[in-house]
């Protein structure tokens, strides 16, 4: 049986803290975090939200992937909205 987000998130967080693997590891380039207009009206009114750590699977669940320490990664939700927009071959 496997563990649902909410509980493999908790083990990620116990084991590494509650931190983006993507802040903590700098993939990030900050020219991607340059906001204007309404992305930045949208990202001032969000922005706790956006900070909030989510649970993201390594391997897709539509792939099999189960939630599991090892295959999953702790981003918050701002990181993990543009790890998604990013092609196969980056991410």
């Amino acid at each position: 049986m496997s563990k649902s987000n909410r509980e493999a998130k908790e083990e990620l967080i116990r084991l590494y803290g509650a931190q983006c693997f993507i802040d903590r590891l700098h993939l990030r380039p900050d020219s991607s975090r340059i906001y204007t207009g309404k992305q930045l009206e949208y990202m001032r009114k969000h922005q706790q939200q956006l900070k909030r750590l989510t649970y993201h699977h390594i391997v897709e669940r539509c792939k099999g992937g189960k939630a599991t320490r090892e295959n999953g990664a702790l981003l918050s939700e701002e990181n993990h909205r543009w790890f998604n927009q990013q092609s196969k071959e980056n991410q």
